[in-house]
């Protein structure tokens, strides 16, 4: 499975719960949201805008994903509602790693899949529920981020993310800026049920 493939997997619509567990004396946070994924084509207008802000040639990025999602905490009445774009960039030499780019803007500092603001020093770990109605291709059940303090904000441009996956399919992202370093484990225990790992 390569990255194109991978994201066509996850394409649609998911119901994703989360728990997020703090080392520090933070309590465990439990959330909950809706998530819908679209696949973007290379030239598209949103790929194409990415690709220049991060100064890289259109032609190297092979597709765009759009997530859009809304979600909630457990305790918490404010909705976690947006939208942002994340466009793969293939290493040509090997297919298997790579670059992520994120629409750039005023965003909290955290990892490029994480629909919202993640907190800050904290182990996390998720797995899905029942997937709903459907949206073609199909309904999914998916994971995201919930949780924390505030923390500083930069632009996305000055998050740098790489990619890479294994033989046992399983998409590695590491993600780095000023005061972060996130690791995220993704991979599909069926078509329609995705697990995630993830050590900020």
């Amino acid at each position: 499975m390569d990255i194109k493939e991978f994201f066509e997997q996850s394409a649609g619509r998911w119901f994703s719960q989360r728990t997020s567990n703090h080392i520090t004396s933070q309590p465990i946070k439990n959330g909950k949201s809706n998530i819908t994924m679209e696949m973007l084509s290379g030239d598209a207008p949103e790929v194409i805008k990415l690709c220049k802000q991060y100064q890289i040639e259109p032609g190297m990025a092979i597709f765009g994903l759009k997530v859009i999602w809304d979600g909630t905490v457990v305790g918490e009445q404010k909705k976690q509602t947006g939208s942002t774009v994340v466009v793969a960039v293939p290493n040509p030499e090997n297919p298997e790693i790579g670059k992520l780019l994120r629409t750039n803007g005023d965003v909290e500092e955290t990892s490029f899949l994480d629909a919202i603001a993640s907190g800050g020093n904290q182990r996390q770990s998720l797995m899905g529920g029942t997937p709903k109605t459907a949206l073609p291709p199909q309904d999914r059940t998916g994971s995201r981020s919930w949780g924390g303090p505030p923390r500083p904000r930069y632009l996305a441009a000055s998050l740098k993310c790489r990619y890479s996956i294994g033989q046992d399919d399983v998409l590695t992202m590491i993600t780095e800026g000023k005061t972060l370093y996130a690791e995220e484990r993704f991979w599909f225990a069926s078509p329609n049920f995705r697990l995630r790992t993830n050590v900020l």
